[in-house]
């Protein structure tokens, strides 16, 4: 648990870091971009490969399903795959949506997909 707690700051130390360093390149007149046209590419490549992995997982579960030959764990296993990919699936979304209200709320002109 404390190694999955250090693993997350350290992530988003070195994320903040990195859009931070971004940003003050564009500030200085450099080749930067704007940070919330960072922040929309990071988060279109992240959804993307969130929903590509989802997809997978819920082939995963119908394959599952479809060989548990009326096992009832085996269709419990598979109805809980399906469910977490679809909450998955949900919670990227709506984390989406999220930066764009945060974003519009700031006065930034982030396009939400």
């Amino acid at each position: 648990m404390k190694n999955q707690k250090a693993l997350i700051g350290v992530i988003s130390l070195t994320l903040i870091l990195l859009l931070t360093s971004l940003e003050l390149a564009d500030a200085q007149g450099q080749t930067g971009q704007r940070l919330g046209t960072i922040i929309t590419r990071i988060s279109n490549w992240a959804l993307g490969i969130l929903i590509a992995i989802a997809a997978i997982f819920i082939i995963y579960a119908a394959f599952t399903y479809l060989t548990a030959g009326g096992d009832p764990e085996k269709v419990k296993t598979a109805n809980r795959i399906i469910l977490y990919a679809a909450v998955a699936i949900a919670v990227g979304l709506l984390s989406k949506t999220f930066v764009y209200i945060v974003a519009n709320l700031l006065g930034a002109n982030l396009t939400p997909f």
